[in-house]
């Protein structure tokens, strides 16, 4: 089979040519792309932004609620709704507010240096402010609980 004739023109081979290269390297690009945001995702660089954020902006306006006798838990809880809003929460009332909106199934606590839990969000009728949290229920909790409350990073 021949190839016709207008397809041997150089227009043509420089047509090919150029669509040939373009989709090669957006391909590449594409890749690129895909790799850098796996490798921000799979190291601990979200979790230093989180962790940077929590501390600049979360927990100076919790050691005003945390330092008061006896503790306000409501206003603790209310500061957790308002920071890290369920999707429900989110779907009630939007808030500016936020830092870490929760997945479905996530929770966040506040402990006290021995364990007890002082405020958390959702609200967890088996967990009462003032009992020791139990850390089993969090996969991964137990290993890394010690060395925060110690004030260590992982």
């Amino acid at each position: 089979m021949r190839i016709p004739s207008i397809f041997r023109r150089l227009n043509w081979k420089l047509t090919t040519s150029y669509t040939l290269v373009t989709v090669g390297t957006l391909l590449v690009l594409e890749l690129c792309i895909l790799l850098g945001f796996q490798l921000v995702v799979s190291t601990q660089a979200l979790n230093w932004t989180v962790s940077g954020i929590l501390q600049n902006e979360a927990m100076p306006q919790l050691r005003d609620i945390l330092q008061q006798k006896p503790q306000d838990t409501d206003a603790l809880n209310a500061q957790l709704t308002l920071w890290f809003p369920t999707p429900s929460d989110l779907l009630n009332k939007p808030s500016a507010a936020e830092i870490f909106p929760l997945s479905p199934g996530s929770q966040v606590v506040v402990l006290d240096p021995q364990g007890h839990l002082l405020g958390q969000h959702p609200d967890n009728a088996s967990d009462q402010p003032g009992n020791i949290f139990d850390v089993s229920r969090i996969p991964g909790l137990a290993g890394i609980l010690p060395l925060a409350l110690n004030g260590e990073k992982a």
